[in-house]
């Protein structure tokens, strides 16, 4: 199982590098949960790690995952498992999507863009 922490502050701009260090220390307290990768997404209100335990495509899965799309960022950090992957996938390339890998983050993230 994945370990997700971050935290939000939308009063003013955070510090990214005070927040890097928040991020980082509260990524390594569940290194047990996903030993595998350490990720972290930091914007100007938001930070949000993900500690990976890879299971598929560890190349393409890594997370916190970011699409640009229509001149705006989506953000995910998941974990869970998405059974329809397949038949959602299909789905979104017959409406122009394109993928980089094989995993269900990237899918779930094009399917909420959707």
């Amino acid at each position: 199982m994945c370990g997700i922490v971050g935290f939000t502050n939308f009063n003013e701009n955070m510090n990214r590098e005070e927040s890097q260090k928040i991020i980082n220390n509260m990524n390594e307290k569940l290194y047990k949960r996903g030993p595998d990768e350490n990720g972290i997404y930091i914007n100007k209100h938001m930070c949000i790690g993900h500690r990976r335990l890879v299971i598929i495509d560890k190349e393409n899965g890594k997370q916190p995952m970011v699409c640009k799309y229509q001149g705006c960022n989506y953000v995910i950090t998941y974990n869970g498992q998405i059974y329809n992957c397949d038949e959602l996938r299909k789905t979104l390339i017959e409406n122009g999507f394109t993928f980089s890998g094989h995993c269900d983050t990237e899918v779930l993230l094009k399917s909420y863009i959707h």
